[in-house]
């Protein structure tokens, strides 16, 4: 049950899914992928679980425009910079923010304290299984689009160009949800 409110919370908040769509699109090899998707599960980890356990309560309406946000940044810097620097640290960062969002899930559902654990784990591993649901299709079309070989070039002005679109596109989604979010 646990698991598949996480993949539901993952699929249920598009924010989530632009997120990690926005990391993907600028990673160049698998070990980079690791290093960020590692980042970003690690630190959603922490934050849902000080939420989980009622150290941490911060209000949706301080939250969910922050993660729109993380998404304008993301997004902006994927589209300004060709080869984004630092991208483990600001993961981390922002993952922790989005960690903050899923606990805001858990909250919704209001569970006795005897299933926190099992909660969280189930919660977790749905929300991890959810991102690689994503990530899955989308990450070797990118790495496809990386790859130096003949022509590489042109393969290269290709990935600029998906990457331009798909983080031009992000900013814009963002960008009404940070104003509908700060609104609501």
């Amino acid at each position: 049950t646990f698991i598949r409110e996480g993949i539901t919370h993952i699929f249920g908040g598009l924010d989530h899914i632009l997120f990690v769509i926005c990391l993907v699109v600028a990673v160049r090899s698998l070990r980079e992928l690791a290093i960020v998707i590692t980042s970003f599960t690690l630190a959603h980890s922490i934050t849902l679980i000080l939420v989980a356990l009622g150290l941490i309560d911060l209000s949706p309406r301080i939250v969910e425009p922050i993660i729109a946000l993380s998404i304008m940044y993301v997004a902006i810097e994927n589209i300004v910079r060709d080869k984004p620097k630092h991208r483990q640290v600001l993961t981390f960062t922002f993952g922790l923010v989005h960690g903050l969002g899923f606990g805001g899930a858990l909250r919704e559902l209001a569970l006795s304290s005897k299933d926190t654990a099992a909660l969280l784990f189930g919660f977790n591993v749905g929300v991890e299984l959810g991102q690689l649901l994503v990530v899955a299709p989308v990450f070797p079309l990118i790495w496809w689009l990386h790859r130096p070989r003949a022509g590489a070039s042109e393969r290269e002005s290709r990935h600029r160009g998906v990457t331009i679109g798909v983080c031009a596109v992000a900013t814009l989604v963002a960008s009404i949800w940070f104003v509908e979010r700060l609104l609501s």
